[in-house]
C-alpha cells in the first residue's frame, strides 16, 4: 500500500492536469526528500502512518480522521483557486505549512491543525474556529502575515518566547503580541473588528475604542508577560496619540488601564504594556482620562465692564461632577475662587461653559486655570490661562469715619478705567441696607454716599465694593 500510493501520488506530480481526484490514505504514506507531489483534488487521511518529507500540493478539501504527530520535515501547500476546507476529526501535525490560495482556507472540525516549523503567508487567509485553530507549537514561526493573508479566528502557540499573533479580520491584519513570558505556556488569541459587549470603563480612562478589540487568553498555566497591541492612526479614535493607552476588561465587568508605552511609528503605532500581565482575556486601545485637561481650552478674556470672563469647552464623552474655578496673580500660586456644578452625563458634543469674575484687582495680569472633579472624587487641573487688567483697582478709602448720621460717607477711589462698581451696605448682622451702582471715572476721584438720607442708627456697618472689596465704618448719632 505504501508504495502504491506514493507512485499515485508521484504519477499525479508530474501528469498533466486534468480531472480533480479523490486520494485517500488508509495505509502508509510516505513522501520521499526531494519529491514534489501535486494532487488536483481533495485528499481524506485516515492512517496516522502519514510521513512527508518533501512537498505536498493540494487544490481542494483535506479531511483527517487519524492522530498524526509525527508529520516529517516537509512542506504542505494549500494551493487552490477556490475555497478549501482542513477537516479535522483528530489532531494534525504540519512541518511546514503554506496557504496559496486568494480564496481562502477554512478549518472545520474539532480539533487543531499544529505547526511545528514554519507558516507560510503567500496569499488568502485560513478562518479558524474556537474547536478547530492553528496551532503554533515552540519554536514555530511564519511569514508575511498581512491584510490580505492571515489568521482570522482564534489562533494557539505555545513557547517561552516573544510572538506576535497573525491575527485580523475584515480584511486587515491585526497583529497584537506577548513577550517577557515568565514561562512557557500556551496562549489564545483572536481580533474582533467590532465594538465589544460593554464600553463602561473605570476611573482610569474616558473612554476605550468602540471599533476592534482582542482576546488574549493563557490556557492552562500561570505565565506572566507584557502584552502588545497595535493601533491604526487612520481609525479617526483619537486626535491626540498621547492620550493613547492599553485597557483590560477587569473583573469588575469594567475597562481598566494597562499603562503602554507607543513604539512611535506610524501610521500603524504598537502600545507595549510597561508592567507585566497577571490576568488576562480581553484588551482594546483606550483614551487615558489624565489627559482631558489638555484638551480644554481655557481663555480669558476682559469685558468693557471690565468683568473678567473665563471660558473653556468641554469636549462629548467626559462625565464631569464639579468645576472648580482658580485664580493666581503670579502664576504659581492659586486660589479657589468659586465653582461651578457640572454634569451627571457627559456631553455627546463640544459644550462651552464660562464663568464671570467681577473682582476688583489692582494686578496688571491675573491667571486662571480649571479644577477638573470626576465621579470618582479623583480631579485634574486644566492648562493655565492669562488675562491683561486693563480696568486696574488700585485703592480705596472713606471718610469721615466715624460718620455722623447727619452726613453723606464719602468714598475715595482710584481707578485705573471708567467702570461700573456695585456697591452695598449691610449691617453688622448680615442685613442688606443700601445698594447702589457707582459709575467710576478713570484716576482718583471722590464719591458721595446719600447715607445721611438713610438715618442710620448709631453702629458698625460695613460697606462692599464689588464681591472683593469691604471697608467697615461707624455711624454716630
Amino acid at each position: 500500500m505504501r508504495y502504491l500510493l506514493q507512485a499515485l501520488l508521484l504519477l499525479l506530480s508530474t501528469g498533466p492536469l486534468g480531472a480533480q481526484v479523490e486520494v485517500t490514505n488508509e495505509g502508509e504514506l510516505f513522501v520521499a526528500p526531494g519529491q514534489d507531489v501535486f494532487i488536483n483534488g481533495n485528499f481524506t487521511n485516515r492512517s496516522s502512518q502519514l510521513a512527508n518529507l518533501g512537498v505536498v500540493g493540494l487544490t481542494g478539501d483535506f479531511q483527517n480522521e487519524a492522530r498524526v504527530l509525527n508529520p516529517g520535515d516537509g512542506l504542505f501547500r494549500f494551493i487552490g483557486d477556490s475555497e478549501q476546507n482542513l477537516v479535522l476529526f483528530d489532531t494534525l501535525s504540519f512541518f511546514e505549512l503554506e496557504i496559496f490560495n486568494p480564496a481562502g482556507l477554512n478549518m472545520i472540525g474539532d480539533h487543531h491543525a499544529e505547526v511545528h516549523e514554519h507558516l507560510y503567508f503567500e496569499d488568502g487567509v485560513i478562518n479558524t474556529t474556537a474547536e478547530s485553530m492553528i496551532f503554533f507549537r515552540e519554536f514555530a514561526t511564519y511569514s508575511d502575515a498581512r491584510d490580505f493573508s492571515h489568521i482570522n479566528g482564534p489562533v494557539l502557540r505555545r513557547g517561552d518566547s516573544d510572538f506576535v499573533f497573525p491575527v485580523g479580520k475584515g480584511g486587515v491584519l491585526r497583529a497584537p503580541a506577548v513577550s517577557e513570558l515568565s514561562a512557557p505556556t500556551t496562549f489564545l488569541a483572536e481580533y474582533f473588528d467590532f465594538s465589544f459587549s460593554s464600553l463602561e470603563t473605570d476611573f482610569t480612562l474616558n473612554r476605550v475604542n468602540d471599533q476592534e478589540y482582542w482576546q488574549i487568553e493563557r490556557v492552562g498555566d500561570d505565565a506572566d508577560a507584557r502584552v502588545t497591541l497595535p493601533y491604526d492612526e487612520s481609525s479617526g479614535f483619537l486626535d491626540d496619540l498621547n492620550e493613547l493607552q492599553i485597557a483590560y476588561f477587569n473583573n469588575d465587568n469594567l475597562w481598566t488601564r494597562r499603562e503602554a508605552q507607543s513604539d512611535g511609528a506610524s501610521p500603524i503605532t504598537n502600545l507595549i504594556t510597561l508592567d507585566f500581565i497577571t490576568n488576562f482575556g480581553y484588551f482594546t486601545t483606550a483614551e487615558d482620562r489624565s489627559f482631558l485637561a489638555d484638551r480644554i481650552e481655557i481663555i480669558a478674556t476682559q469685558e468693557d465692564d471690565c468683568a473678567i470672563i473665563v471660558s473653556w469647552v468641554v469636549p462629548p464623552d467626559y462625565p464631569i461632577t464639579l468645576y472648580e474655578i482658580e485664580r493666581s496673580f503670579d502664576g504659581q500660586n492659586f486660589e479657589k475662587i468659586d465653582e461651578m456644578p457640572g454634569d451627571s452625563l457627559p456631553f455627546i458634543e463640544y459644550t462651552l461653559r464660562w464663568y464671570a469674575d467681577n473682582g476688583l484687582y489692582a494686578e496688571p495680569e491675573i491667571f486662571y486655570r480649571l479644577r477638573i472633579n470626576f465621579p470618582d472624587g479623583t480631579s485634574t487641573l486644566t492648562n493655565i490661562t492669562m488675562v491683561e487688567n486693563q480696568c486696574p483697582f488700585f485703592d480705596c478709602t472713606i471718610f469721615p469715619n466715624p460718620v455722623f448720621a447727619s452726613q453723606n460717607l464719602k468714598l475715595r477711589i482710584e481707578s485705573g478705567a471708567p467702570r461700573e462698581l456695585p456697591l452695598q451696605i449691610y449691617g453688622v448682622l448680615g442685613r442688606l441696607l443700601w445698594e447702589e451702582t457707582l459709575q467710576l471715572l478713570e484716576g482718583r476721584r471722590d464719591y458721595e454716599i446719600q447715607t445721611r438720607d438713610r438715618d442710620f442708627p448709631a453702629g458698625t456697618y460695613f460697606l462692599y465694593l464689588g464681591p472683593r472689596k469691604s471697608l467697615k465704618f461707624v455711624v454716630l448719632r
